[in-house]
């Protein structure tokens, strides 16, 4: 067995000042190069001694757990301990995922004289192997990063409304909407996307209209795609009233609000 200390230290000091990187990139913890290099150097004191302590099976994982976990308050040191529980559990999940892809790549050119844990380094393993595995590592952890920052800023603008039609009620999710600003005879006009709603309010105004009721307002309104025409229904959103135009295309939320319709609560 051929062991190279130098590769070790280079090794796991990128392995780990990337994961904390990553970590600090994800959280936004705005931690700086020293404070980073600092953790990856303590991981990298850890590995190397490892051999040493002889352990194996689950007192193995255990202790490196136990490791992972005080690096990872350390690298958190004075944050919240709601930051310290995400930083803890985004470390692990990008270690399993690292070296969940590493290994893939490894066993794919079959070549498995890598062991990281018993400092085990085969001259064998092409440096590719590692370049790709680092390439597809950072492009699954900036697709995690870019959802958690999207559903960050979106959080701000979701509520949970109580939405009356026709004399029925519906406690629905909705999303505040600052770019629309469309209005009708004074009120706000919102949107409503969720099939379940679109159904059944669009049963009833059927059923308006079938007993020569005058239930639907013609609107017309600009979009990316050009004027539009649609008809909206006077509806309260949270006891105001707005008009809703029913719609037929896919969303996350079941209602899109105007932001000029009024101070929306979670109900």
């Amino acid at each position: 067995m051929e062991v190279y200390i130098e590769y070790a230290i280079i090794d796991n000091f990128a392995f780990d000042y990337l994961l904390f990187y990553c970590v600090n990139k994800t959280l936004k913890l705005k931690k700086g190069v020293w404070h980073i290099t600092l953790c990856s150097l303590l991981g990298v004191a850890f590995a190397l001694s490892l051999p040493l302590l002889k352990l194996n099976g689950i007192l193995l994982f255990l202790v490196k757990s136990v490791v992972g976990v005080s690096l990872c308050l350390l690298f958190t040191l004075k944050r919240s301990k709601l930051l310290k529980i995400y930083s803890i559990l985004l470390f692990f999940a990008y270690t399993f995922v690292l070296g969940g892809v590493l290994l893939a790549l490894i066993y794919a050119v079959g070549d498995f004289s890598f062991g990281s844990a018993t400092l085990n380094y085969s001259s064998n393993i092409p440096i590719g192997i590692y370049l790709v595995a680092i390439a597809i590592f950072t492009y699954l952890v900036y697709s995690v990063t870019t959802y958690i920052n999207k559903a960050r800023h979106q959080a701000k603008f979701k509520y949970s409304v109580s939405l009356v039609v026709f004399g029925k009620t519906y406690s629905v999710d909705a999303f505040l909407d600052s770019g629309n600003s469309l209005t009708y005879l004074g009120r706000a006009v919102c949107f409503v996307f969720c099939k379940y709603l679109c159904k059944s309010i669009g049963k009833q105004i059927a059923e308006q209209i079938s007993c020569g009721n005058k239930v639907l307002e013609k609107i017309t309104y600009s979009t990316v795609s050009g004027q539009k025409t649609s008809y909206a229904v006077l509806a309260t959103i949270n006891k105001q009233e707005n008009y809703i135009i029913l719609s037929k295309r896919n969303s996350e939320h079941d209602i899109i609000l105007n932001l000029l319709g009024g101070n929306y609560e979670t109900t």
